[in-house]
């Protein structure tokens, strides 16, 4: 097992072997062999995919709302305040606070949660479909036989995605609990108060995206596939069929990994390149085709990256 893991990072290259080359799955079959080339270049497909992951990051934290942050800020200046016994500074934080989170929820009656801080983390398991399918065998293994602990760190870097967390305010729990601590305030409770203002930052909710890598992937060979497709020549044919190529095989590692879990949204995605590949085979137009794929990735993308509390 330990073999496994040292054998998973060893870049994202594209060895030689069959085109195509699906197999049936079986308990010793690998379902599709990758590619022989990738159509493009590695570095390039590696940029696009960064930028694709910088725009769904800077999309996370254009949700981030000054008030909220705010809010937050004189929160902990009323604990500050109440540390130093100084309860008309804490009274006086409180209630700027609870005003701050009524100016969002008049301007937005609806919002439940607002982002406070997003922090994002990436994990790249640069692996392939084979050295995939014995790591699961083995976690399998040593999960039957009771190997807990191994299995944990077997499993532990088994990812490949972009980790968006995001630290949430309750706009429709919080006023209330501010409201409470600043009467406890007046009433000369401050150990009530500073309890009720824990117990408020303890209703904080953290969101998780999770982003697979593979699917971004696909997505940027798919986009290559469709300009090169507006080329006549061999190569580029052959430049697409490779990239449709890849693309299918990223979508296996996503399904692999446990992105989605499996979701039958996989087989239409596979169906969908597989008559793209046959029409580009055929020199047919494959403009509508290939737009139609181009949209269906990208609304199981955003279906499967759904935030998980």
């Amino acid at each position: 097992i330990i073999w496994l893991l040292a054998g998973l990072m060893v870049g994202f290259s594209f060895f030689g072997c069959k085109k195509d080359g699906e197999t049936a799955v079986g308990d010793n079959a690998v379902r599709m062999e990758k590619p022989a080339e990738l159509g493009m270049s590695s570095d390039s497909l590696e940029a696009a995919v960064q930028q694709k992951g910088i725009e769904a990051i800077e999309a996370s934290k254009s949700e981030l709302v000054e008030e909220a942050t705010q809010t937050i800020d004189v929160v902990y200046e009323a604990l500050a305040a109440l540390e130093k016994g100084d309860t008309t500074a804490a009274i006086d934080a409180l209630e700027r606070g609870t005003g701050k989170i009524e100016v969002l929820l008049t301007r937005e009656p609806d919002l439940a949660l607002v982002p406070l801080k997003v922090q994002v983390q990436m994990y790249d398991l640069i692996s392939d479909l084979e050295t995939i399918k014995k790591i699961k065998k083995a976690a399998r293994k040593a999960l039957k036989e009771d190997h807990f602990q191994l299995v944990r760190e077997t499993l532990s870097d088994f990812a490949s995605e972009i980790e968006i967390t995001s630290l949430m305010l309750p706009l429709k729990t919080f006023p209330p609990t501010l409201t409470a601590a600043a009467a406890l305030v007046h009433e000369g409770k401050t150990d009530a108060a500073k309890a009720a203002i824990y117990s408020a930052l303890n209703t904080l909710v953290i969101e998780k995206q999770h982003i697979p890598l593979p699917i971004l992937r696909a997505q940027v060979l798919i986009d290559n596939a469709k300009k090169l497709s507006a080329n006549k020549d061999e190569k580029s044919k052959y430049d697409v069929l490779y990239l449709l190529d890849n693309a299918k095989y990223q979508l296996m590692l996503a399904e692999e990994l446990g992105y989605g879990k499996r979701d039958k949204e996989y087989g239409a995605l596979n169906d969908d390149i597989k008559a793209l590949k046959k029409a580009v085979e055929k020199d047919e137009d494959i403009s509508a085709k290939i737009d139609s794929l181009i949209n269906r990735i990208a609304k199981f993308k955003d279906r499967i990256v759904a935030k998980t509390e």
